[in-house]
């Protein structure tokens, strides 16, 4: 699917009524945008389309300190994770979180000015947990692979594949970087080739050189947990201003930011 293709989906397609009659999305959504393979480039012509998002906590779910934590939709492979629970999982570094923090421009099917200011300080929540979150997700993704080469084609092992190497180079831009990449441009030549069966042999067994690849950058992977620059702990005053910051103005509204952050 295109871009254009994308967003004519969202707005035509009856399946994605939820995410404007939802009393919890609607106005109340920060963030959409385009996850999955879309979101990292490596789609291929069988992909579905994951859409993900960030959305306001409600004025009762703040001041009642409760919590939806996410609205999904299995059926159209939508997540929309509220607000307090984003903060949550990006405070742990969640890869799956904070990658869409590093989505391409083009991606973001809309954002309010609120996850503007969080994008534009995403440094402010990078820390050392990253190495076990971005660790966790690795081994996980590795293990898939023994499981799912049992009884699947060769076309969806070769997709899983790709999930290990694509978050070792997210973790290496995060950990030697300080950056959030979701989109791996740099590695797409050689994502694609993994995607498209290239590290397969014809009868859809791993060859070694996939392995010997995972090896290397599993290496790597080792030394930036040890050696990176990031801090042990996220900036917790940056996200406590932040976190008030949104959640006054869904309870009060009738202030800017600027108003806000000269308190």
């Amino acid at each position: 699917m295109t871009l254009n293709e994308i967003k004519q989906t969202l707005k035509t397609d009856k399946r994605y009524e939820f995410l404007r009659i939802n009393p919890h999305l609607g106005e109340n959504i920060m963030v959409l945008a385009i996850g999955g393979s879309y979101a990292y480039g490596t789609n291929a012509a069988s992909s579905d389309l994951d859409i993900r998002g960030i959305t306001r906590n409600t004025e009762r779910e703040i001041l009642l300190e409760q919590d939806i934590e996410q609205v999904v939709s299995h059926e159209t492979d939508t997540t929309i994770y509220t607000f307090k629970k984003m903060i949550k999982l990006l405070c742990s570094n969640n890869p799956a979180v904070i990658e869409i923090l590093g989505l391409k421009p083009e991606h973001y099917l809309y954002k309010h000015i609120f996850f503007d200011i969080l994008k534009n300080n995403a440094d402010e929540i990078l820390c050392r947990k990253a190495a076990y979150s971005f660790g966790g997700y690795i081994e996980k993704s590795k293990k898939m692979l023994d499981l799912e080469k049992v009884f699947i084609d060769k076309d969806k092992l070769a997709k899983y594949m790709v999930h290990p190497i694509r978050l070792y180079y997210m973790a290496f831009d995060v950990l030697e970087n300080k950056k959030i990449v979701t989109y791996r441009e740099d590695e797409h030549s050689l994502l694609m080739d993994i995607r498209n069966g290239q590290f397969l042999t014809d009868n859809g067994k791993i060859i070694s050189i996939y392995y010997d690849l995972i090896n290397q950058l599993e290496e790597r992977f080792k030394y930036d947990k040890e050696n990176t620059d990031l801090p042990d702990t996220v900036n917790k005053e940056w996200v406590e201003w932040y976190t008030m910051f949104v959640n006054k103005w869904c309870v009060m509204g009738g202030f800017t930011f600027e108003q806000y952050k000269n308190h």
